[in-house]
């Protein structure tokens, strides 16, 4: 199959899957997943580079932005992302890291899952990394911290002003961040 003839399957242009070829570009997932279907390869071979026997991905909607200090933007994107073995792509919300202002937590381009409904056990997520809703419907990705206040939290993040004794509506765990690396994504479960 030539290029031109896999940019004609994919919807995408032949200079597009030259940088895919050429591992400058990363596809997005709901392209890799035509290109699977064109080249009769498993997606896993796409996403991870090697094949996973056994593995069938998940995909999820992308649900927003991570921007600087952390500041979650929803995105009205129909972009689907792969969702690491063991998560349901039903049962978590994804996250695209835009900048560097989390390192070394997230860099831009990482992608973040966390779980649809928020946990309950404050204590648990001491010291984790979470997407935190607060009562002003702002989303933020910070470290949870204990505070000195019952039923409160202080939030933290490098490059951003610390949230002391904060009381969040909802606390959702970072699930798993796959990196962006080299023109591909290197998973990394949490935990």
């Amino acid at each position: 199959m030539t290029q031109s003839q896999l940019a004609h399957a994919v919807g995408r242009t032949k200079g597009a899957v030259c940088h895919y070829e050429k591992d400058e570009v990363v596809p997005p997932d709901d392209v890799k997943l035509r290109l699977a279907e064109a080249l009769h390869v498993d997606p896993s071979w796409l996403t991870f580079g090697e094949d996973q026997p056994g593995l069938t991905l998940a995909y999820a909607k992308l649900t927003g932005e991570v921007r600087q200090g952390g500041r979650i933007v929803p995105t009205d994107s129909r972009e689907l992302v792969a969702v690491p073995p063991g998560l349901s792509g039903d049962k978590v919300l994804a996250y695209r890291v835009a900048d560097g202002s989390l390192t070394p937590h997230v860099a831009a381009g990482d992608l973040i899952y966390a779980p649809s409904l928020p946990q309950e056990d404050v204590e648990s997520l001491l010291g984790q990394l979470a997407v935190v809703e607060l009562r002003t419907g702002v989303k933020p990705l910070r470290l949870v911290e204990p505070s000195l206040m019952a039923d409160s939290v202080t939030l933290t993040a490098p490059n951003a002003v610390a949230l002391a004794d904060v009381m969040p509506v909802g606390l959702y765990p970072v699930l798993a961040i796959i990196k962006a690396v080299a023109g591909r994504y290197g998973a990394r479960l949490s935990g």
